[in-house]
């Protein structure tokens, strides 16, 4: 069985010609089994033009768990398997991944 795996995903969302950082999200797979935890950017809650990415993640300070990938995530995510394994994942604050509420996904450099 593989080890379990964690990725970092900077959530970000464009609002108005904007683009709001939300939060971060780690993603983490045992097997076949996925988990998110998100827990919202503290200026994103205090915007006006805020709103939940997910029905199952209200904003709120606290961290937010859910069993597999929540319905923005899932929509984002691609519709078949990789061909090949992709990259492995990067380190979060260094490098970690940006993606819209469209799903474009785009390194962060």
């Amino acid at each position: 069985m593989a080890p379990p795996a964690t990725i970092c995903v900077h959530v970000a969302s464009e609002v108005e010609g904007t683009t709001l950082p939300v939060g971060v999200a780690y993603v983490n797979r045992r097997g076949a089994q996925t988990t998110v935890n998100l827990t919202y950017a503290t200026d994103y809650l205090a915007d006006s033009r805020a709103y939940p990415v997910s029905p199952d993640l209200p904003l709120s300070q606290s961290r937010h768990s859910t069993d597999g990938l929540p319905g923005a995530f899932a929509d984002s995510a691609p519709d078949r398997p990789w061909p090949s394994p992709p990259p492995p994942p990067r380190i979060c604050h260094a490098q970690g991944v940006t993606t819209s509420l469209t799903g474009a996904n785009a390194p962060v450099q």
